[in-house]
């Protein structure tokens, strides 16, 4: 482990080299306050040290299974490409933990970076570091509970049954901040890409969570399917979904569904805009959710709100078999008496295609008394209205505006 003196001087040399060489800024710390701690990890060359290194930029740890062991909280910790993957199993095994399986755990306020993330940079024109976990149903990266993490510029190889990156469930507070950004996840057969798994079923503060500029490959494996960004909780804060791109090989479209963000009892700033889902595929088997899906249930009594903006997607869903996919769907449901429940749902500009028979659009209210309320402008594609009616003695709620947003328009919603 370093000692305080040694890691400040290393900080101080690696921003030197940084700034001074390379032209870029110097990082950000996760812990304002305190001096930027750094340990460099890359497996191509032996330790100058006993074991795993040191962690310095000179004597890098070659074992990041280990590095994040020693790790403390708030640590950068800076991966090279290295010679080979890293592999959290693997690792473990030749650091000595039992039982081994990873994944990659992060502790708090911890910063995970590759080569090739854009505005932290030690060296030039690197390939992306590339992570996996050859332990069957695992994850390949955790973060910590608490949140406010980073995890960027990796490649990331998922295999069937595992999670590239999981997000716990949050034990953080309104002003935390994780970033999942510039990484690539390759997934096989039925896996997730980025997965938030929260089953309390309490809404909990998250703060900001962040999943921009990654690129989603997915092959399939039979009749398999990924989701691609899966969210599911209970949440109380801003989520920003921008700028991903989702790419499925082969003939089969392997994603059950691109981006599904299914909530409960939440109240959530959701933006999801910019995205890029074409299925080059001639067949969709198995998307059951279609593009993107979100979804807002009430499960406990109390006041609920999602304002969802969903906008300048571009989305292509191939040709429909065993599925009810469609380009852009949204729902809310209730399981308990009425209180005050509803979504403000916000479409732009998004460019749906889909084969006939599968609608662009697909927006149901299956609520007792809530209002799944719409502001419609700019888009391309064919809408389905409340398709399945569960409670149909309850009124329709397209016809309300958006709390605080009237002056754009109360109502806009001209079907093409």
């Amino acid at each position: 482990m370093l000692n305080a003196l040694s890691r400040t001087k290393t900080v101080l040399l690696s921003l030197w080299i940084c700034c001074l060489q390379l032209g870029h800024a110097v990082p950000t710390n996760p812990c304002p306050g305190s001096p930027i701690q750094i340990l460099f990890v890359n497996n191509c060359n032996p330790p100058i040290t006993p074991l795993f290194g040191s962690g310095t930029y000179d004597d890098p740890y070659t074992n990041l299974f280990y590095a994040l062991s020693v790790s403390e909280p708030c640590d950068v910790i800076y991966v090279f490409p290295g010679s080979a993957p890293y592999d959290a199993n693997s690792e473990a095994v030749a650091a000595g933990f039992m039982p081994p399986g990873g994944p990659y755990q992060l502790q708090a306020n911890q910063r995970l970076l590759g080569t090739s993330t854009e505005a932290f940079q030690f060296c030039n024109d690197c390939d992306r570091p590339v992570l996996m976990n050859s332990a069957p149903t695992s994850q390949v990266v955790q973060l910590a509970s608490t949140w406010n993490n980073e995890v960027s510029g990796f490649t990331i190889n998922v295999a069937t049954g595992q999670e590239g990156i999981r997000i716990p469930s949050p034990l953080s507070t309104s002003s935390a901040i994780t970033q999942i950004t510039q990484n690539v996840l390759n997934m096989t057969g039925a896996s997730s890409g980025i997965r938030l798994q929260d089953l309390l079923g309490v809404t909990l503060p998250m703060g900001l969570l962040s999943i921009t500029d990654n690129v989603f490959t997915t092959t399939p494996v039979g009749l398999l399917t990924s989701i691609g960004i899966n969210l599911l909780g209970s949440l109380q804060g801003t989520i920003q979904i921008a700028d991903n791109s989702f790419s499925p090989t082969g003939l089969l479209d392997a994603f059950n569904s691109a981006i599904l963000v299914s909530l409960r009892n939440s109240q959530l700033d959701l933006s999801i805009a910019g995205n890029d889902l074409v299925n080059p595929s001639i067949l969709s088997v198995g998307a059951l959710n279609g593009g993107i899906f979100v979804n807002n249930t009430r499960t406990l009594p109390g006041t609920y709100f999602v304002n969802t903006t969903i906008a300048s997607n571009t989305i292509q869903v191939g040709n429909a078999i065993l599925n009810s996919a469609s380009g852009i769907a949204a729902t809310i449901l209730d399981t308990v008496l009425p209180t005050t429940h509803s979504m403000c749902l916000s479409l732009y500009n998004n460019q749906v295609s889909t084969p006939s028979g599968t609608p662009g659009y697909a927006l149901e209210n299956r609520s007792f008394d809530g209002a799944l309320r719409l502001i419609d402008q700019g888009n391309v594609g064919s809408y389905q209205i409340n398709p399945i009616l569960l409670y149909p003695t309850f009124p329709l709620s397209y016809t309300y505006g958006c709390p605080d947003m009237d002056a754009l328009n109360s109502f806009l919603f001209d079907q093409p």
